[in-house]
């Protein structure tokens, strides 16, 4: 693919993604649209604890691409952090990487793994770990 053709790609790919990427609920109080309190999770108190947080989404949910892939992650949760690891290992609030979006780049194929932590008053239980393997071509 020629390099006029990359660029093209790129442009038309970052067009169509940033014009979806702020329909996405916001997860991290770092990020300046932090969901404050209007999401929802499995627990139905709104954080206040005895349910679990909702699990976390990736876009895309794995695949293979050329180059490098531009993951974002997001959680339909008030008051989260979202965690994750790009070497397969379980996420925890100690380990891997905190999420501050709106999104991040890959230029090797791996298995993403992302977990929503309660923060700020949430007292909800850890979210279910969500997984994509990325497979990356060059």
């Amino acid at each position: 693919m020629g390099s006029i053709n990359r660029i093209a790609l790129l442009i038309v790919f970052s067009i169509i993604f940033l014009g979806c990427a702020n329909d996405l609920p916001r997860s991290n109080p770092l990020d300046p649209l932090y969901n404050n309190g209007v999401g929802e999770n499995n627990g139905g108190g709104g954080g206040s604890g005895g349910g679990t947080v909702a699990t976390p989404v990736m876009l895309p949910n794995g695949g293979t691409f050329y180059d490098f892939v531009n993951i974002a992650i997001s959680c339909n949760a008030a008051h989260v952090l979202i965690w994750y690891t790009t070497d397969g290992s379980e996420p925890t609030s100690s380990s891997g990487s905190g999420f501050v979006g709106p999104s991040f780049n890959i230029t090797s194929s791996c298995t993403v793994k992302a977990k929503a932590y309660g923060v700020d008053g949430n007292t909800d239980a850890p979210s279910a770990t969500a997984t994509a393997t990325f497979i990356i071509t060059h």
